[in-house]
């Protein structure tokens, strides 16, 4: 990360509105995944990969879980949630 990039702190339920920071979220689980990945459910490339595919297949009830409704064409948010969820989702 550049020393002025803003971090933004994801966790599901947070909103991301552009791509920016999108890109800015990703940075920063590469920095946490450099920092503490040996913590992660999901630490490799191979689990990471299937837990993510899994998160969106099941998605539509995580939302629920947390009150919102699931984006029917999808968004920047989407994504960034499904990449946090694959770091812990089984």
């Amino acid at each position: 990360m550049e020393p002025n990039e803003p971090v933004v702190d994801m966790n599901l339920g947070d909103e991301i509105q552009t791509r920016e920071e999108l890109a800015t979220f990703v940075r920063g689980l590469r920095e946490e995944f450099l920092r503490q990945g040996q913590e992660w459910e999901n630490a490799d490339l191979d689990t990471f990969l299937e837990a993510l595919a899994a998160w969106i297949d099941d998605a539509e009830g995580s939302y629920r879980d947390f009150g919102k409704e699931l984006p029917r064409e999808g968004d920047w948010t989407f994504f960034a949630q499904s990449l946090r969820a694959a770091t812990m989702y089984e």
